[in-house]
């Protein structure tokens, strides 16, 4: 007995499976590494690649083990592990880089947000007060309360790594460590009393 075409269960085939977008760029991306500064920023990398791997196909090489000097344009925003598109200056085609941020021993990044630790001055844990603190988007000055416990955690909106068309602005979460008071002017203590004396 013939059964019509149309009754006959379509079956899904291996060569018909759906391309996976994400997983092909992600196998054919090169690592790059760049700093914090960068990923806030933006800016320029120079790498050495395999001109073997970077030529084009009707490109005569000198050698096989030839090295080329790739001038990546990187935009401001870069997330950590992402992978994306990039242009280099000496070829207009773009190519993929699987992201790698270098924060430093004293930040971190956690998607969108920058982690960091400060060293503050005792009398501040104290006291409570201003200050100011070296971060990875400059000097900030901090409204610290009294009785602070070292340890103690604050966070600036809008300050971690900056928005793009796909991300939010993060945040940057400050961890502030105790550090040993400095010794200062006599006249500067003075005013320092007043100061909270007045207030």
């Amino acid at each position: 007995m013939l059964i019509p075409d149309s009754n006959i269960p379509a079956k899904r085939t291996d060569s018909f499976k759906q391309f996976d977008t994400d997983k092909y760029r992600s196998n054919h991306a090169r690592t790059l590494h760049i700093s914090l500064h960068q990923a806030l920023f933006g800016g320029c990398v120079t790498i050495g690649v395999p001109a073997l791997e970077f030529a084009e196909a009707d490109e005569p090489l000198a050698s096989l083990i030839e090295t080329r000097h790739l001038h990546i344009i990187l935009p401001p925003g870069l997330r950590d592990e992402a992978v994306v598109s990039l242009t280099c200056d000496a070829n207009p085609r773009q190519r993929l880089f699987r992201i790698h941020i270098e924060a430093g021993n004293d930040c971190r990044v956690w998607g969108d947000d920058i982690w960091m630790t400060a060293r503050v001055e005792n009398r501040f844990l104290r006291g409570g007060g201003q200050t100011t603190i070296e971060t990875p988007h400059g000097p900030r000055h901090i409204n610290i309360d009294a009785r602070t416990p070292s340890g103690a955690s604050l966070r600036l909106r809008g300050q971690g790594l900056p928005a793009t068309e796909t991300a939010p602005a993060g945040d940057m979460h400050i961890r502030l460590e105790a550090c040993p008071d400095s010794v200062r002017p006599l006249g500067r203590v003075l005013t320092d009393f007043r100061q909270r004396w007045a207030s």
